[in-house]
Formats: structure tokens, sequence, C-alpha cells
């Protein structure tokens, strides 16, 4: 009977060790489930958050192409003054290089005092006009 009272022993002792197995196995499966379910909710967390990004971003796009459209009647006092500005300003370098094109003509065909004098006083009075 001793010998059976050994197997006895060593087969609990064997069954605990299983059972103990068993329940840290439980628990890790538990904690992964856990993990997994905090991980999903993060990523529906990031997914609404991006999908407001994207909309706010196609909203200033939206903005952005009705600002920049010179067709349209509803944009800002400020993008009308600064195409406005840009178009004067490109008007002005134009004939601004036109008489400075004149004066080095006029300089290079030996052109007396008189009529050089009316060209730079043409050309500083245009200077003049931009400030």
């Amino acid at each position: 009977m001793v010998a059976h009272s050994k197997d006895q022993t060593k087969f609990r002792a064997e069954d605990h060790k299983t059972l103990r197995r068993l329940a840290q196995n439980r628990e890790a499966a538990r904690k992964s489930r856990l993990r997994k379910k905090a991980y999903v909710e993060q990523l529906e967390s990031s997914r609404v958050k991006l999908m407001q990004l994207e909309q706010e971003l196609q909203r200033a796009r939206q903005q952005g192409m009705y600002l920049a459209n010179p067709g349209d009647q509803g944009h800002s006092a400020v993008g009308n003054g600064a195409m406005a500005f840009d178009m004067d300003y490109a008007h002005w370098v134009d004939e601004h290089q036109h008489l400075l094109n004149d004066l080095r003509s006029a300089l290079n065909s030996q052109m007396g005092d008189n009529e050089l004098h009316l060209l730079v006083d043409g050309v500083m009075a245009h200077y003049d006009e931009l400030f």
C-alpha cells in the first residue's frame, strides 16, 4: 500500500502543477483580451479623430479655393487687395522698365541735356508714384 500512496501523491503533485498552469494560462489570456480591447478602443478613438481632422482639412481646402478663385464675388477684401496690388505693381514694373530702356537709349544716342533732363524727370516721377 505504500507504493500506491506514493503514486497518488505524485499524481496529485502533477495534477496540482497542471491546474496551476491552467489557471496561469487563463489569467494570461484574460489580460491579453483586456489589452486587445484597450488597443481596439484606442484605434477607434484615433479613427474618429482622424475623420474629424480630414473633415477640417477638407473644409479649409474648400475655403482656400473659394478665396483663391478670382471669379468669385465673395472673397475677402484682403485677397482682392493683394491681387490688385500684384497687378498694379506688375504694371508699374513694366512701365518703369520701359522708361529705363528709353533713358538708356537716350544716353547711348548722345541726346542733348534738355531732353535727358526730361527723361530723368519722367523716371523720377514714375518712381515717386510707387512711394
